[in-house]
């Protein structure tokens, strides 16, 4: 079984490894989704979880950005994204359609 830490670790390796290239958009906000859930981030804010045992610091959405090389709008960004609908998400790997021309359609 695993723990959350290396459940965690793959992740955020995972988005890392994976950028743009060669990953669907959408499946790398999904993967960011499971990490705030991890890290306990709630929606709607910056929040923060309190110091435990199972995460000894207290962790943000902006610390996740920083630990992925990317920012805290481009994280929020591959949120939304997770709301296309298939067509949209095909449009979207292929290249027809740029992730910023999907992203005003789905808001």
């Amino acid at each position: 079984m695993f723990s959350e830490y290396l459940l965690r670790d793959l992740i955020e390796t995972n988005i890392r490894q994976r950028g743009d290239v060669g990953g669907s958009s959408k499946k790398v906000g999904m993967r960011i989704k499971e990490l705030e859930r991890i890290y306990r981030i709630k929606q709607g804010g910056d929040r923060s979880i309190p110091k435990g045992n199972n995460f000894p610091h207290q962790t943000t959405q902006q610390d996740i950005a920083n630990k992925l090389g990317i920012t805290v709008k481009t994280l929020r960004n591959y949120k939304k994204l997770t709301e296309m609908i298939p067509e949209l998400e095909d449009l979207v790997d292929t290249g027809i359609v740029s992730n910023t021309t999907a992203l005003a359609i789905v808001r």
